[in-house]
């Protein structure tokens, strides 16, 4: 990682026991990352997270059970300070721009190298957003912003 971010404890949540096992071996090769745990499923990432919050969780968008998305908002709910880097295989702004406003400091597509994850980990421990490079930032943003408005809007309908 780097001075200012010299220990970071990572959950990580996908759905593929053998990418969790590379994102291990990748994560354990960092100076100052240390891996807490692990889980193929988003319902148990949201209990992972509420029982030892983690500084930072890297998130599968297509978990079963609870895909992503909905684990994202769920973990933002909690009011702790863990911080959500989503992973998708779907590098398109309306992707990263949902995953941004249900919770998520950070999205990279599947296709990112372990340069990109590096980086989008040292961010988020400075507590900066992280996009990844091959999606345009500006797209994002209104996505972003049309995925808030109608997740407020379904959540003021529901009682």
């Amino acid at each position: 990682m780097t001075a200012a971010c010299t220990h970071c404890r990572i959950l990580i949540a996908d759905a593929r026991a053998l990418v969790r096992a590379g994102i291990r071996a990748l994560l354990e090769r960092l100076p100052g990352a240390e891996v807490t745990g692990e889980t193929g499923d988003g319902l148990e990432a949201v209990e992972l997270v509420r029982r030892d919050p983690p500084d930072v969780i890297l998130l599968d968008a297509a978990l079963p059970g609870l895909n992503g998305f909905a684990t994202a908002a769920r973990i933002s709910r909690l009011g702790v300070p863990t911080r959500l880097l989503m992973i998708s295989r779907h590098a398109s702004p309306e992707y990263a721009g949902r995953a941004f406003a249900a919770g998520a400091s950070g999205y990279i597509n599947e296709d990112s190298g372990p340069d990109e994850l590096s980086a989008a980990l040292i961010a988020l421990c400075a507590g900066q957003r992280y996009l990844c490079r091959s999606i345009d930032a500006g797209l994002v943003h209104q996505h972003e912003r049309q995925a808030g408005n109608v997740a407020s809007g379904f959540h003021a309908l529901t009682p």
